[in-house]
């Protein structure tokens, strides 16, 4: 069993680190400086801060994103379930495959299955299976995901991608169009600011830069709450989301889940593949 998995591009300038035990990516940088840009929640137990707040680097949240309305119930197909935040993002990932600069997890679900976490019991009644591949590229670490409808019930989902970033001084979030300081998110409603057809967002401070692109058509900003900004290090999270809305916003809030934006339905043995990319580029 592998303490940690070390992944390196075979121009050997990069290196990440995946944590086999969640499948979670927890650090990427360049060697020759050994900067991570991944907020290291995520990591094995003898390699975590002491005193970080989030406990996770990056998440998959799925079927559902975000919190859920109605005391944790979802309406499907008339019938309703119960869901915590971010589904089942709390299903175990398996490593499946794993070579010089690929990591490949494995994860399935089977419908009705309760899965248990410290946030509650949550369930669904469509089975699939999930493929998540990191794999180290130059400068980019490439994300892969994909998922299976492998039941009989249809399958309604918001695939998401969950990553946070270290940042060390006050940053901003870059995208075609405009900026925002962190500070700005920072104080939003939730501390969340949203990016609607937006697919490429940089993330800029004094420590460096950092640039993410994906292909599921909205994107997320999150700066959790911290009494200083000024007190390294702290999080800001680039979230990747088929859908721009949460289930909790009033126009969602009794609707069926394939009515809410941006939820999909797969059908029995269709699959849905989406990308997300980091690039660490140099200021």
């Amino acid at each position: 069993m592998y303490k940690t998995i070390e992944l390196t591009s075979k121009n050997s300038s990069t290196v990440a680190k995946v944590n086999p035990a969640n499948g979670q990516l927890y650090y990427f940088g360049l060697k020759r400086d050994g900067r991570n840009v991944m907020w290291p929640g995520g990591a094995p137990q003898e390699e975590q801060p002491k005193s970080y707040g989030w406990p996770n680097t990056i998440t998959f949240p799925f079927p559902t994103y975000g919190p859920v309305p109605n005391d944790g119930y979802i309406t499907v197909n008339g019938e309703k379930h119960k869901l915590v935040q971010h589904g089942l993002r709390y299903n175990n990932w398996k490593l499946a495959y794993v070579s010089e600069d690929t990591a490949t997890f494995a994860q399935s679900y089977t419908a009705g299955t309760v899965i248990q976490s410290d946030k509650g019991e949550a369930e669904y009644p469509a089975s699939y299976t999930m493929i998540g591949e990191y794999k180290v590229e130059n400068s980019t670490l490439h994300i892969l995901l994909n998922t299976e409808n492998t039941g009989s019930a249809p399958l309604t989902c918001a695939p998401t991608l969950h990553p946070a970033y270290m940042l060390y001084t006050v940053g901003k979030f870059v995208y075609e169009g405009g900026a925002y300081d962190v500070r700005e998110v920072l104080h939003e409603s939730g501390h969340v600011r949203t990016l609607k057809d937006i697919n490429t967002v940089s993330l800029v401070s004094d420590y460096g830069k950092v640039t993410v692109q994906h292909d599921l058509g909205n994107t997320w900003l999150w700066v959790p709450p911290v009494s200083d900004l000024n007190q390294s290090p702290y999080l800001a999270a680039i979230e990747a989301s088929t859908t721009p809305e949460l289930l909790t916003d009033e126009q969602n809030k009794d609707k069926e889940l394939p009515e809410v934006n941006g939820y999909r339905t797969l059908l029995r043995g269709e699959k849905a593949t989406y990308h997300y990319s980091i690039t660490i580029d140099e200021l």
